[in-house]
């Protein structure tokens, strides 16, 4: 029975992907420089069973183009909130060995060796424990460890963007850490490691086509943390998805040697709006 489930839904969201190119070659691709081509299939589907379910030809293929999303140090950027400038509201972060604060226009960094950092919009006016904030783009970073930022961790730095009448607060984190992330959010507990597989490479394809869109639109952000887009609710751990994220690094979903926009749902496989 848990067999007939995991092809079930590793079939079903590639149905959906079929609804989105329904005449064309799908093609499975990695980040990495892949010389020789191969078959990706999980360990339980038969590639004959799954050319005649899907009814597609998959291969491994390169990448040529050099989109930021390939390198290994790649940060992405996660809109956690986002606010009106003549809002009123409060953000508290806390890292017990304080924090750095760096101002991105001029490259000034300063070291905060308190626990507790505080940012507050008043009136259309900005501070930071009480002082008045001039700079419109802040990257806020750990001393050592993780910020904790309401009553959950995170991983990397946040990155304060003030642009015209709306202020962004944004997490910026390594990419294989941000699947490992979203998969503790997306995927439920006790599905397997190769459901898991699945569920990590549909969330970095769908983030490598989310990054190229905001690329074109000139945001500052690549992704939201909501289900709007991928669910995202910071650092937790899971042995079985580390090694899903681990086993399947730096694979996504490819056409046209583009990343597709592969939408995916955690419960019912997925609506295509």
């Amino acid at each position: 029975m848990r067999s007939v489930f995991k092809i079930n839904f590793f079939l079903c969201f590639f149905f959906s992907i079929s609804q989105i190119y329904p005449t064309s070659i799908l093609h499975f691709f990695s980040l990495k420089k892949i010389q020789k081509h191969h078959l990706l299939l999980p360990s339980w589907v038969s590639g004959k069973d799954f050319f005649n379910i899907c009814l597609m030809q998959s291969a491994m293929i390169n990448v040529n183009e050099s989109n930021d999303y390939k390198r290994k140090d790649f940060l992405v950027r996660v809109l956690l909130q986002e606010k009106n400038t003549d809002q009123n509201f409060e953000w508290s972060f806390d890292n017990k060995t304080g924090f750095i604060i760096c101002d991105m226009n001029t490259g000034k960094r300063f070291r905060y060796e308190k626990s507790s950092l505080r940012m507050e919009s008043l009136q259309g006016s900005l501070y930071i424990n009480k002082k008045k904030l001039q700079a419109p783009i802040i990257k806020i970073e750990p001393i050592k460890n993780m910020i904790s930022f309401e009553g959950k961790e995170y991983e990397g730095s946040f990155l304060f963007v003030q642009e015209e009448s709306k202020y962004y607060l944004i997490n910026l984190l390594n990419l294989e850490n941000y699947i490992y992330s979203v998969l503790g959010s997306e995927s439920w507990p006790g599905w397997p490691l190769e459901v898991n597989k699945a569920f990590a490479i549909a969330s970095r394809s769908y983030l490598a086509s989310k990054v190229l869109e905001s690329k074109k639109n000139k945001e500052w952000y690549h992704i939201k943390n909501t289900n709007l887009h991928q669910t995202y609710k910071g650092y937790h751990q899971s042995a079985i998805l580390k090694k899903a994220v681990e086993e399947t690094q730096g694979m996504i979903l490819g056409y046209n040697k583009k990343p597709i926009l592969a939408m995916f749902d955690s419960c019912c496989g997925s609506i295509i709006p």
